[in-house]
């Protein structure tokens, strides 16, 4: 075998060690983003949906960082300045209006940033991903298009 398909393979392998880290974050982030929500909701039915939604993306953590494992890849928390700004993003969206509807909104966008950044890193690859690595990719877009699916009945 020659030296450039080694170095294609590598890049391959980083590349879906980038896709399984940010992943990880992606979900992670959902679960920091709805703990730093849930205190703010008074409506009881949105707050078993934020309950549920943090099941799910609990889940793909778990499901992820144990796949990560298994290829010895080490798993990373989003940045602080990440969790920091978008922590301040929710203090400040809520400081004048904790309303069921802002805070659906919130909690939309972040879902539809997790779609876009997944699907940024997936159409990357020039090559076929294996089914082993799409089906979490799969798992996390479905759960984020269901919870905004979902928040829609809680906007006014």
């Amino acid at each position: 075998m020659n030296k450039n398909y080694f170095v294609a393979y590598n890049k391959y392998m980083d590349s879906l060690k980038e896709f399984l880290v940010e992943l990880y974050k992606g979900a992670k982030m959902g679960v920091e983003s709805i703990n730093t929500l849930m205190p703010k909701c008074q409506d009881k039915e949105l707050k078993n949906e934020l309950k549920r939604q943090k099941k799910e993306y609990e889940a793909i953590c778990l499901e992820v960082n144990d796949f990560m494992d298994e290829q010895n890849i080490e798993p990373k928390n989003p940045p602080i300045m990440a969790q920091a700004g978008s922590w301040l993003n929710i203090q400040m969206s809520t400081l004048f209006d904790k309303s069921t509807s802002n805070i659906a909104e919130k909690l939309m966008i972040g879902n539809l940033m997790g779609v876009i950044g997944i699907t940024k890193i997936l159409n990357r690859f020039d090559e076929e991903i294996s089914s082993e690595y799409l089906k979490y990719s799969e798992r996390f877009i479905d759960a984020c298009e269901a919870n905004i699916k979902n928040l829609k009945a809680f906007l006014e």
